[in-house]
């Protein structure tokens, strides 16, 4: 696996993006997306590109998983919770 990946980032195995949450730019927010991850469809960040450290800090201080969505350099998004998805994906903007 990448090296700059953190050890327990899951791999998506497909991806696209879903939209903006209204404002998103203006508060420097990531977009929304949807990712397949060990057979199921979950709703990720789409932009964040975490670092291989951030990745470790969100992967144990959090409740956010990080998936490597195939970006060259590691870079990861993060898993939205479902009950937070729902909301969130109901005020989407594509």
């Amino acid at each position: 696996m990448n090296e700059q990946l953190y050890e327990t980032t899951k791999k998506a195995t497909s991806h696209r993006r879903l939209g903006s949450i209204p404002g998103c730019l203006a508060l420097n927010s990531a977009d929304l997306g949807e990712a397949v991850v060990d057979g199921k469809t979950v709703t990720i960040t789409w932009g964040r590109n975490l670092d291989k450290k951030s990745q470790e800090y969100y992967a144990n201080e959090t409740k956010f998983a990080p998936v490597h969505v195939g970006a060259y350099n590691g870079s990861a998004e993060l898993i939205i919770p479902p009950k937070t998805a729902e909301i969130l994906r109901s005020i989407l903007t594509p």
